[in-house]
């Protein structure tokens, strides 16, 4: 509820306290007195757009400070502006400098104006000629049918569908974003992995490379080496086998004149045999030692081509071959990727067609909580002085394409709450056709409807705190009586601050208060006060024209007041 409300320098507000009730609390007081000057602080408090030219005369600034208490705030709400839910005191303070500067607070701590604006709307509606008005809104009055037909499942599973299909969309997105990002690096991947398979490497022929290499770059200086050994010991002049064949004879004769020596004779026939072997192997080898310029390419190709591919991919053979099996397996996954986008693309259709069935209970729900809303409303707004049936409840599927989302054989546009548009209809003169209330109503009017509305409703939806200005234009007799008993009802459930002219409406509040306004010093000031028991009877018997009957009328009119005083 709103406790307090405090006013600075605003109008013709010099400064002003006032301290609200629970319940209802009325405001009277000749036309002009400042009664609007309230609403417009209220206002303000709410987020409204702040006019420099409000700014009292001479003054700095103009400050309006709201305590309310025990407010109930959406716990998402709460959470981003960092308060408890419930919240036992919100301090909320506005200041609107004369040259143009407009600065909010809340609890204590700087916010934008636009919180304001957004936290009022859990705060205060505000009925009359002033822009703050909820019932206006397609958002409350969709929230408002779906409150009366108690469709708080229908609503849960609604939007908990919708959930699923906004986060498969993201995950959708994200593997097709993926997907096209990729699509450079697969395509390298692929040319990479041919090159690397391509190659056909095994890591140990690299070093028989280099040594066939340095055989064939260097066969000249190896046929020669090998041609003088060959020479010096086989085939030349004094060569190591004729030597070993001397030799051998020698010691053949030194073992018939000493049989103590012939083993040497035997040792040197081995050493014989050992050397005309290695002969055997040194003229094989000179046999295929060639010039052999084609192979010699070929070598210096393949070395070329390896190294290349250890430039690329590592430094060495293996690393290249691991390489080319961490492709292998990106590619593979890839492949896995692409089912799995294909799957993906199928959870999101049928969560699509998910959506689209509770969406399709959702409404038809709604249909149904309109049929019962609408005579209901009526039959209120007939006592509150409306002839024939002048309210209605309009649902259309909401505007926009989806490219997927169809409802009732048209395209449409998905969202957490539905696929419907609400809008309440009003014909204010008979004989009128139905229009939304945005374009029909007056600020009467709509405060009329919504006290219907609310009366309707009872406790299933509402802010804690409703402020009815100009509720009684227009209105009189019977009617008056009507607004001043759904008024007192609805102070039952809620705090309802109603500026009014009927006497009827002010003996019926918890509080009443009298606005005033005076001239002093060539300045107009504008005062609030509570009254008390006498001062009620004679601000009533002043609003019933003055005279002694009238102050028996008000103190009739307040013994018969079906709330306390």
């Amino acid at each position: 509820m709103l406790s307090y409300l405090a006013v600075s320098d605003l109008a013709t507000i010099d400064g002003l306290e006032l301290e609200f009730e629970p319940g209802l609390n009325t405001i009277t007081g000749a036309t002009g007195a400042g009664k609007s000057v309230l609403i417009g602080a209220l206002g303000l408090v709410l987020g409204e757009r702040a006019d420099t030219d409000a700014v009292r005369s001479g003054a700095k600034a103009a400050e309006i400070n709201a305590v309310f208490t025990d407010v109930d705030l959406p716990p998402e709400l709460a959470e981003r502006l960092g308060l408890e839910s419930p919240c036992p005191e919100l301090i909320v303070r506005r200041r609107i400098a004369a040259r143009g500067r407009s600065r909010a607070w809340l609890n204590g701590a700087v916010v934008p104006v636009s919180t304001l604006a957004e936290l009022g709307d859990q705060l205060i509606d505000l009925h009359g000629q002033h822009e703050h008005q909820a019932l206006l809104k397609s958002r409350v009055q969709l929230e408002l049918l779906d409150a009366y037909g108690g469709l708080e499942d229908e609503l849960e599973a609604t939007a908990a569908a919708h959930r699923r299909v906004r986060d498969l969309e993201r995950e959708l997105e994200r593997l097709e974003g993926a997907a096209v990002a990729d699509r450079r690096q697969l395509e390298l991947w692929r040319h990479e992995l041919e090159e690397i398979r391509g190659a056909e490497i095994d890591p140990a022929e690299e070093n028989e490379l280099h040594a066939e290499r340095k055989r064939l770059r260097a066969v000249v200086e190896l046929t020669r080496s090998a041609r003088a050994a060959l020479v010096e010991l086989a085939e030349g002049d004094g060569c190591a086998l004729d030597r070993l064949d001397q030799g051998r004879r020698e010691l053949d004769e030194l073992g018939r004149l000493d049989e103590t020596q012939e083993p040497l004779a035997a040792e040197v026939s081995e050493l014989r045999f050992t050397l005309e072997g290695s002969v055997d192997k040194l003229r094989n080898y000179l046999e295929d030692l060639e010039a052999d310029p084609g192979r010699l390419e070929e070598i210096e190709q393949r070395l070329a081509q390896l190294e290349h591919l250890k430039r690329k991919f590592g430094p060495d053979l293996e690393t290249v071959v691991e390489y080319g099996d961490w492709v292998a397996g990106q590619l593979s996954a890839n492949r896995d990727r692409g089912a799995a986008l294909e799957e993906k693309r199928r959870e999101l259709a049928a969560a699509r067609d998910a959506y689209l069935e509770k969406a399709g209970e959702l409404a038809a729900a709604r249909r149904r909580a309109a049929r019962g809303l609408v005579p209901e409303v009526n039959a209120v707004l007939e006592r509150l002085g409306f002839v024939g049936e002048p309210f209605t409840v309009a649902i259309e599927p909401r505007p926009g394409d989806d490219g997927w989302c169809v409802y009732e054989d048209g395209p449409t546009r998905a969202a957490v709450n539905g696929l419907d548009v609400v809008e309440l209809l009003l014909s204010a003169n008979p004989g009128e056709p139905r229009r939304p209330l945005t374009k029909v109503a007056s600020g009467g009017e709509i405060a009329r409807v919504m006290l219907a509305v609310k009366r309707v409703m009872g406790e299933r939806y509402g802010v804690p705190v409703m402020v009815f200005d100009e509720i009684d234009s227009g209105i009189g007799g019977h009617a008056a009586g009507v607004v001043a008993e759904l008024l007192a009802e609805l102070g039952g459930r809620r705090q309802v601050i109603a500026i009014t002219h009927l006497p009827q409406i002010a003996a019926v509040a918890d509080a009443h208060f009298r606005v005033d306004k005076s001239a002093r010093e060539g300045r107009s000031y504008t005062s609030v006060e509570r009254l008390g028991e006498d001062g009620r009877i004679n601000e009533l018997a002043a609003m019933l024209g003055g005279g002694p009957s009238a102050a028996d009328h008000a103190r009739e009119l307040l013994r018969r007041a079906p709330v306390d005083q």
